[in-house]
């Protein structure tokens, strides 16, 4: 079966959708299945041959001004068609909104073939990134040559503008296009329910990520008296994950344990301004960068409980890999992320943005071996559950019927 994936972001850059797509397509190419990806350039050739059943097909882009590791691709219609004829797709199966999602929308109707969009990300969580004042420069003019009654005036009715209104109109915008594909693939229950809430009306079928358990130590972890704790929170480090948070969180934690470490994995946006939020922890909060993924199950293992902030996750691959470590997790009470942090089952989950309650759940898990062995037993099976196998079986039959369909 031949299956063109249309996707606005993919390797190099890492983030959970291109792990997603990696994940999927390789596996299922052992299964004979052959893929065509359609994404951004990144400054490399337009064409690349992984073997004979995958191809690379990239578009030229542009940098959103906002948020620069966001490409907007240009409009070929040379390159489409050469995504095209590689061979002859039975499906199209687009990975984001985007353009280049549209284009996928755009080829599936040209050749009279299904598609199926999978919902990996809340765009509309992340209305920030259209806002002016990300623009590299704004806000210095607003600092240092606008009054400041002025230039409180602008940044007010640039946030009521971003809450109110883009939010609505990326919102409709999603489920519009969303409710062009034949069938829509949700990574979480949680994000399946928001989906019938915006009106997205075409059939809905779950199927988790999934998580490689061999990467992972699945070990019970258990703490002695120890003192020295350390805390682990890995993923893009951009404005809607909210690290600032786990970081106020953890300026309190060290009140109590004035030895422990808080390691931060990832690249992003946002890093300059979380590095200037952590200078009262000092060396206690380590930047370590972009790390590569065979290196993370190693941070993970050196590790006591997992932290993250996010109120935006669809499912969230860290907090698997975390769980699949043996590793207590805290996170809070949006979307998806109580499917996979059970409140004290395998973790604490408290309320968005009080990194009071935040410091407090990871205390509270510390304050008892018996209790931290059991989390962490619990951590080790629910991670079980979302065996990648799992997933990729789900998605072959999910393929496999369609062709069933057409022969």
């Amino acid at each position: 079966m031949n299956i063109v994936i249309f996707t606005d972001t993919y390797f190099p850059k890492i983030d959970g959708i291109a792990v997603s797509i990696q994940n999927f397509t390789g596996h299922l190419i052992k299964r004979g299945f052959r893929f065509v990806i359609c994404t951004p350039s990144y400054d490399l050739p337009s064409y690349e041959k992984i073997n004979e059943s995958l191809h690379i097909v990239r578009f030229a882009d542009a940098p959103l001004p906002s948020y620069p590791d966001v490409k907007i691709v240009i409009p070929s219609r040379s390159r489409l068609d050469r995504a095209l004829t590689i061979f002859k797709p039975d499906l199209i199966h687009v990975q984001t909104p985007g353009l280049l999602g549209q284009y996928g929308i755009f080829a599936a109707r040209m050749l009279g073939i299904p598609v199926y969009g999978t919902y990996h990300t809340l765009i509309s969580e992340q209305t920030s990134y259209l806002s002016a004042l990300k623009i590299p420069g704004v806000n210095d003019i607003l600092q240092n040559f606008v009054p400041d009654f002025l230039s409180n005036t602008i940044r007010g009715l640039d946030e009521l503008s971003n809450q109110i209104f883009i939010r609505e109109m990326i919102k409709t915008y999603a489920s519009a296009f969303y409710n062009l594909c034949d069938l829509v693939i949700s990574p979480s229950m949680a994000i399946e329910k928001e989906l019938v809430k915006q009106h997205i009306f075409r059939p809905i079928k779950v199927i988790s990520n999934g998580i490689d358990l061999s990467r992972f130590s699945n070990r019970i972890r258990t703490i002695e008296n120890n003192t020295s704790y350390t805390f682990i929170h890995a993923g893009r480090l951009s404005y809607e994950k909210n690290v600032e948070v786990v970081i106020k969180a953890f300026l309190q934690i060290i009140k109590v344990f004035n030895n422990a470490k808080l390691i931060i994995c990832g690249d992003g946006p946002a890093l300059s301004f979380l590095k200037n939020q952590a200078v009262d922890a000092g060396q206690q909060i380590e930047f370590r960068g972009l790390i590569h993924q065979n290196e993370l199950p190693e941070y993970y293992n050196h590790s006591h409980i997992f932290i993250t902030a996010s109120t935006m996750e669809t499912q969230g691959i860290v907090v698997l890999e975390a769980l699949a470590s043996g590793l207590p997790c805290v996170g809070v009470d949006a979307y998806a992320l109580p499917e996979l942090i059970k409140h004290n089952v395998n973790g604490k989950i408290v309320p968005p943005f009080r990194p009071d309650e935040m410091a407090d759940a990871v205390l509270s898990i510390l304050a008892s071996k018996e209790q931290y062995i059991e989390f962490s037993q619990q951590a080790i099976q629910t991670a079980a559950s979302h065996k990648l196998e799992n997933s990729i079986d789900d998605l072959e039959q999910l393929y496999k019927s369609l062709d069933s369909q057409n022969s």
